[in-house]
């Protein structure tokens, strides 16, 4: 890793990475992500191959995974899962592998929670996109938690605010848990009763005799709601229900290197609900184009105009960056539309690795020329000899090769 850093501080050329003989997939994946991540965090490297002593899809698969992981791929999903425990009813390693296989080719940038029981679950799947939860078998169990609704909001972001991160406030009307009854929805939180149906536990199970054996199926207590409890005495102010309408603002930070369609979750900051905890705001992010840059991923693209004799005589230009200008020296004998990179003057990602700066030299020709600018170029191209134009020399030849007559 060292090599590579000093090669990234002293030349400018793309850098590949990979483990040689990193070995089977077991170690040789840990291997990679261990030194090829280590390198992508620290944002060198262009190019990368993960090298198992496996068949070579296996390969991509990992090298997807850890630029996934070092926040470099936004496609594909992100699996979270719990290790087994007492709690657990279910088969949850066959359910995680599953579910593993069947989003192997789905390339959506969605978080799937796959949780062993109602302890974790609900936690970890209220932070996924999708969460999958096993359920008790009802012996001790507590009362199930509801979960209020989640509220998504837009947010238009300029450019230079979504690459350099800022502070935002947004305001918006929720179900807020009522203060009087502390969203329980009863007189001074505290006129309940025990569920007759359920006793207590939130859930009620029914047998069923089939064919195929005896079956149990567990759900909600219709009565209660799943919170165990009866209410005796409604709240004054939110009538029973738990919350009140009202408007809501939250100040937050936006992370630097966000992007169309990325979002933040803040927890609790959605609809209340009765007797449960509030669902979350979940603020969506749509970022304005920019007048000079085009974003790929964390790099940015920018065309740069240059005149002739800058580009044949070569020269300095001024071209703007993230946070400011800085001095890039066009090479004599540039052709328009040669393509130039400049490495760390991308946009900074959360883990700290930083895209480069793609640019793109355009050679424009004037227009509504004098007379006696006319005059000079004429002269000046009449005293450049064919072959020093590379394409225009290889044009040329060929076209006199195959039809017998000079272009020029």
């Amino acid at each position: 890793m060292a090599a590579y850093r000093l090669l990234h501080e002293r030349v400018d050329y793309p850098l590949h990475l990979g483990v040689t003989e990193a070995g089977t997939p077991s170690m040789g994946v840990l291997k990679s992500a261990i030194g090829i991540g280590g390198l992508l965090c620290e944002g060198i490297g262009d190019t990368m191959r993960v090298s198992l002593t496996a068949d070579p899809v296996e390969e991509v698969y990992a090298a997807k995974r850890i630029l996934r992981a070092c926040g470099l791929r936004r496609s594909g999903v992100n699996l979270i899962s719990c290790p087994t425990c007492g709690r657990t009813r279910i088969d949850l390693i066959g359910l995680a592998n599953q579910v593993e296989q069947a989003l192997a080719a789905c390339e959506k940038p969605i978080t799937v929670a796959v949780m062993g029981c109602v302890v974790n679950g609900p936690g970890e799947g209220r932070e996924a996109d999708i969460g999958i939860c096993g359920g008790g078998n009802g012996a001790g169990g507590a009362a199930q938690s509801k979960v209020g609704e989640d509220i998504q909001k837009e947010m238009t972001l300029s450019f230079m605010d979504a690459a350099k991160g800022c502070k935002k406030t947004v305001a918006y009307m929720r179900n807020a848990p009522c203060e009087s009854c502390k969203g329980t929805g009863a007189k001074d939180g505290t006129a309940f009763k025990t569920c007759s149906r359920c006793g207590g536990k939130g859930v009620v199970q029914s047998v069923q005799n089939t064919v195929f054996g005896r079956t149990i199926r567990q759900g909600v207590c219709p009565d209660c709601g799943g919170t165990g409890k009866i209410i005796t005495e409604k709240c004054a102010d939110c009538k029973g229900k738990g919350y009140i309408r009202k408007e809501a603002e939250i100040t937050f930070n936006v992370p630097a290197g966000v992007n169309n369609g990325s979002y933040i979750r803040k927890r609790g900051g959605g609809h209340a609900v009765q007797g449960g905890v509030p669902g979350d705001l979940i603020i969506v992010f749509k970022v304005e184009p920019h007048k000079l840059f085009v974003r790929d991923n964390f790099d940015l693209k920018i065309d740069v105009p240059v005149s002739f004799k800058t580009a044949a005589l070569g020269g300095v230009v001024k071209v703007p960056g993230v946070d400011d200008t800085f001095d890039f020296t066009v090479p004599e004998g540039t052709q328009s539309g040669q393509i130039f990179t400049v490495r760390g003057r991308g946009i900074k990602s959360a883990t700290g690795a930083t895209g480069n700066l793609i640019i793109r030299v355009i050679v424009e020709v004037p227009s509504h020329l004098t007379r006696e600018q006319k005059r000079v170029l004429e002269e000046t191209d009449a005293a450049i000899d064919l072959k020093q134009y590379d394409k225009r020399k290889k044009y040329a030849d060929v076209v006199e090769s195959l039809y017998g007559t000079k272009p020029y």
